[in-house]
């Protein structure tokens, strides 16, 4: 299960590159209202570079970079969501139960050279939340963690 979420942030990850234009949300101040960051695990040559993604209101991303393992530099990559991104993104803001599946027991995929996922959101009425994989169960089939195959898909 784990692996299907994680793999589902990278289609994610994968799908923010492309291109794309859209009109703002909001008028007011602009605020985060999705981020998704990894931490854990090893890789070949040591501690693994996760990426890291923001959402903004305004629809506009950023996905970092840390410097990895392979001594690569660290790299930001912008954009904006398109509209339909954006409506995903909203649908998914609207219909998450991320925060309804808690572990009876904390339990975190890198405490055995696994991953850790922590998603934050701001739903439409402004209410932050935040949960971890070391405490709820993340499904690949909530609609915020869907938008990552909807948002691959839409990149093409």
């Amino acid at each position: 299960m784990t692996r299907l979420l994680l793999t589902a942030l990278l289609l994610l990850l994968a799908g923010c590159g492309a291109p794309a234009a859209s009109t703002p949300a909001t008028d007011g101040p602009v605020v985060t209202v999705l981020e998704v960051s990894r931490s854990g695990g090893l890789c070949a040559q040591g501690a693994c570079a996760h990426p890291h993604l923001v959402v903004r209101s305004d629809g506009s991303w950023t996905v970092t970079v840390p410097s990895g393992q392979d001594g690569a530099e660290p790299t930001t990559t912008e954009g904006t969501l398109t509209a339909a991104q954006r409506d995903a993104l909203d649908e998914g803001r609207r219909e998450t139960t991320l925060a309804d599946h808690e572990r009876p027991e904390r339990s975190c995929a890198s405490w055995v050279d696994g991953f850790d996922v922590e998603v934050r959101w701001r739903a439409e009425s402004g209410e932050p939340h935040e949960v971890s994989s070391c405490d709820h169960v993340l499904s690949a089939r909530d609609p915020l963690l869907g938008l990552a195959k909807q948002l691959t898909t839409t990149a093409g």
